[in-house]
């Protein structure tokens, strides 16, 4: 990479023993369970596949990209706003995974907020016509599967214990026909009854990482990964400013703790997770994962 113009450091190296043991987890988890057995599990299992993707496209851009094809003597340009947009896209993820399954204390409190998840979801199939290329490839969802899912929230909050305000503040999510997806958080009393829900957006860093370090990383994330002003404006300030070496630092740095807080999650979630977690991270070195 030095011979190139970039950063003389090893972070290639790195992610590149990250995503492999990205996929010796989920290698180690197959071998156990050759089929998921369970919604959480299938869920979980086609989330590390999707994180080992973005972590290795990630990885591939670091040799830069060449604006001449025929003349390869020339240095590759880093694609900042692309990693950007791939990091982004792992951090909400990371995030969505972490609300519905991280720190619940029942399955029910898990299945409302993935019935939640999915509403959102086919709202947004429905709020928009697919396009005719993709007909056979995208199920159209109808108002009967909403249903479905809406009917299993109201089952579950007639179950458990919620005060009437935090249950109707709850079935207002539900019967909201927006798409935005948020994290959520049920607040307690003393006797274990939810009293409220938080919501988060995905500007709240600190609802991921327990600290809001990244929450400035995160505005940048953002601004180069649409056509902001700022993103443009930016983007050929950092070339000419050799900024675009720092700012590559910062975002293999974010990737790395947000792909750590992902690997706490899914070993705590998915069957036999902490097991395999065990076996796999006692001989990595370059990230602590515990």
């Amino acid at each position: 990479m030095g011979n190139n113009g970039f950063v003389n450091v090893n972070i290639s190296m790195d992610l590149n023993e990250l995503s492999k043991s990205l996929w010796e987890l989920y290698w180690q988890w197959h071998l156990l369970h050759a089929k998921a057995e369970t919604e959480y599990d299938d869920l979980s299992q086609c989330m590390i596949q999707m994180i080992i993707v973005k972590t290795r496209t990630l990885e591939q851009m670091f040799t830069g990209v060449s604006m001449y094809p025929d003349m390869p003597q020339l240095r590759g340009i880093l694609d900042i706003s692309s990693m950007a947009a791939i990091v982004r896209s792992i951090y909400e993820s990371t995030y969505i995974y972490h609300s519905i399954f991280v720190d619940k204390d029942s399955s029910d409190e898990t299945d409302l907020l993935l019935c939640l998840w999915r509403i959102r979801g086919l709202n947004n199939i429905r709020k928009f016509p697919i396009p005719s290329e993709l007909k056979g490839t995208i199920k159209q969802n109808d108002k009967a599967v909403i249903k479905k899912y809406k009917n299993k929230i109201f089952d579950i909050l007639n179950c458990i214990k919620i005060s009437d305000s935090a249950k109707n503040k709850f079935i207002g999510l539900v019967n909201n026909p927006g798409t935005t997806i948020k994290g959520y958080e049920f607040v307690k009393d003393d006797k274990k009854e939810i009293i409220d829900i938080k919501e988060f957006g995905f500007t709240d860093t600190a609802f991921l990482f327990g600290h809001n370090n990244y929450e400035e990383w995160y505005t940048f994330l953002s601004s180069h990964s649409h056509p902001s002003y700022y993103g443009f404006s930016e983007f050929g300030s950092m070339y000419q400013n050799n900024h675009d070496k720092d700012i590559l630092i910062g975002l293999i740095m974010m990737a790395h703790s947000i792909i750590a807080q992902f690997v706490r999650d899914w070993c705590g979630v998915i069957t036999d997770g902490n097991k395999i977690k065990r076996k796999v991270f006692p001989t990595i070195s370059s990230i602590d994962f515990m």
